[in-house]
């Protein structure tokens, strides 16, 4: 396929001596759609890594490249041009690494494209292919998780909180990288205009023919097919490709589902424009300092141990477990006031998971993101719970008596909680 390359002049063609620029697709860790963006920028002959097989996700031999044997096996349920071809040319010094992930922000400042789609039908999708056999939807809306695969850990919520803050981390990172959000519905609405659009934010130009081309070969049929053939290779099924459908959820979800919806989540589609009341863009509904929050969320006894432990993170030397619970001891803290500094320490532990360096700017940025949302919806019980987690595992790392002094109301009420979820009986309350 001759392709037209207009930026060879402009010294960006890869050679041997030649180091590619990087940058990065994210999207949150449900049935988004992004694999469209993947197929049809491979389509194109641009280089894309999903990180879950490197290193040697690409090899190369003969002036070509081809995909490894594990990550090409796994990979075809996704790819329709995988059906068409094996090597690729990759003319342009520019490589893009694609995940479900946080940690990117932790490198340099890099070109990010994040890829939603409306949360509601990407939860929904995600429970058809992978859960619909072992839950009801209302409990899988209701089921914290770790998100082991992507990034451990974080953030002990269920789907729609997990999603809105993978979201919201991400956008608020607009302020330290460039930051380009695409939306599924806008690929299904006009392909050819958003592909052009992501390209134009890569520094990368194809002719009219070429996109029409990549999208005629990203869309939803081709990716059918692939996986139809899939099936039939390997006997396996596996929904990469189910539906494909804008709006799916006001058929799917019923009475007791859009009213689970909580707070956060309504703010989430709302803020990413699905919603009819739009709402304003995410970096104005978080503060741009966390001082700003703490007047309203901590009481003024804790104010100065937390301004010392979220300044102290900020700078590269964040409180240890050891520190957090002798502070806890020595201060008195119990009850209500112990679970929002729970939820302190996990903004502060999200963090410290992601960022090698706290002191980054984007480290920086994080922290911000995460107490403010952290203590903005602290009266949602996934945040409470996630605060409880974050006194367990400083209870766990340190032999101290944490919980406990949370009271025996807050103790009780938070193990149901944990509890139910956990075991997922809430759908067999309805």
């Amino acid at each position: 396929m001759a392709l037209t390359r207009t930026l060879e002049s402009a010294g960006i063609v890869q050679t041997a001596a030649s180091a590619p620029r990087l940058a990065q697709i994210v999207s949150p860790p449900f049935a988004c759609g992004v694999a469209w963006l993947i197929n049809a920028l491979l389509y194109l002959d641009i280089r894309v890594t999903n990180t879950v097989f490197e290193p040697g996700h690409w090899q190369t031999s003969d002036d070509s490249w081809h995909m490894s044997d594990a990550a090409e096996a796994h990979l075809k349920w996704h790819l329709p041009v995988l059906h068409e071809r094996q090597s690729f040319s990759f003319p342009e010094a520019l490589h893009i690494r694609w995940e479900h992930r946080l940690d990117f922000a932790a490198s340099e400042a890099r070109p990010t494209i994040l890829f939603v789609r409306d949360p509601r039908d990407a939860v929904y999708s995600l429970y058809r292919r992978s859960y619909a056999e072992r839950m009801s939807f209302l409990g899988y809306l209701n089921r914290p998780d770790i998100w082991p695969d992507h990034f451990p850990g974080l953030f002990q919520m269920p789907p729609m909180e997990s999603f809105a803050y993978f979201s919201w981390y991400w956008q608020a990172m607009a302020e330290a990288m460039p930051v380009k959000l695409v939306r599924f519905e806008d690929v299904k609405a006009s392909p050819v205009e958003t592909l052009r659009d992501v390209l134009q934010f890569l520094g990368i130009a194809r002719s009219d023919e070429e996109l029409h081309a990549a999208a005629e070969s990203s869309g939803f049929e081709k990716a059918r097919q692939a996986m139809q053939q899939m099936e039939s290779d390997t006997g396996k099924t596996f929904k990469t490709a189910r539906k494909g459908q804008v709006g799916e959820w006001r058929q799917s979800y019923s009475f007791l589902a859009r009213v689970s919806i909580r707070n956060l989540g309504r703010a989430m589609i709302a803020g990413l424009g699905y919603a009819e009341d739009k709402g304003g863009p995410v970096s104005e509904q978080i503060p741009k300092n966390w001082r700003d929050q703490l007047s309203q969320g901590i009481p003024p006894a804790l104010r100065s141990l937390v301004t010392a432990w979220l300044e102290a993170t900020e700078h590269g030397k964040g409180p240890g477990f050891q520190e957090m619970a002798t502070a806890v001891r020595e201060q008195a803290i119990a009850g209500k006031d112990l679970l929002r500094l729970g939820a302190i320490v996990e903004a502060i532990f999200y963090v410290q998971r992601i960022f090698a360096d706290t002191a980054s700017p984007q480290a920086r940025i994080a922290l911000n993101t995460f107490v403010n949302l952290n203590l903005f919806y602290f009266d949602q019980w996934p945040v409470q719970v996630a605060a409880w987690s974050g006194l367990r595992r400083l209870e766990t790392e340190t032999g101290a008596p944490i919980l406990q002094r949370l009271g025996n109301y807050q103790q009780y009420r938070l193990r149901i909680l944990n509890r139910m979820w956990k075991l997922n009986r809430i759908g067999k309350l309805f």
